[in-house]
């Protein structure tokens, strides 16, 4: 009787360290989908010095899966911000700089898969693309030669993101 017990305390012991062991493999291949996205982005984070205000938020009708902004004032006035978008068919990281010109510079970078997300196996089952453009604060393209799908989601942003803060 004591072997029986022993053996499925055993047996369920090992079923639920299965059940972790699943869980987490598939934590570690959804950092991995997005562990390009972060080397990327660690170049395009904003600089720890001289700020006065960091918002964090996020738009609303822009992803399904999620997107976050990350936008950096100094004195009251955007200088950066970061615009990470997820979806269910890739990602997207976008980075707008503004200049002293009142120009906005624009880092766009996609992520896409080549097989649908749950067949991911390698850095091969995913396209990457970096465009880099200008805008002026009205969404105008400054830049020639872009696809102007990239503008879609400017108005957007320029919605939700103020470029001055109110006093």
């Amino acid at each position: 009787m004591r072997v029986l017990g022993f053996l499925i305390l055993f047996l369920s012991c090992n079923n639920i360290e299965h059940k972790k062991s699943t869980i987490s493999e598939k934590q570690e291949k959804s950092k991995a989908d997005s562990l390009n996205l972060q080397k990327i982005t660690q170049s395009h984070r904003p600089t720890r010095g001289h700020k006065d205000t960091v918002l964090h938020l996020s738009i609303e009708d822009i992803s399904t899966d999620g997107n976050e902004v990350t936008a950096t004032y100094v004195n009251d006035t955007l200088r950066n911000a970061i615009w990470e978008i997820y979806g269910e068919s890739g990602q997207r990281l976008i980075k707008y700089t503004l200049t002293r010109d009142g120009k906005i510079d624009v880092v766009d970078i996609r992520s896409s898969y080549k097989v649908p997300p749950p067949k991911v196996k390698s850095k091969k089952d995913v396209i990457w693309s970096k465009s880099l453009y200008q805008l002026d604060t009205s969404g105008a393209l400054m830049t020639k030669k872009i696809d102007t799908n990239l503008l879609l989601v400017f108005p957007y942003f320029k919605q939700n993101v103020p470029l001055v803060l109110n006093p």
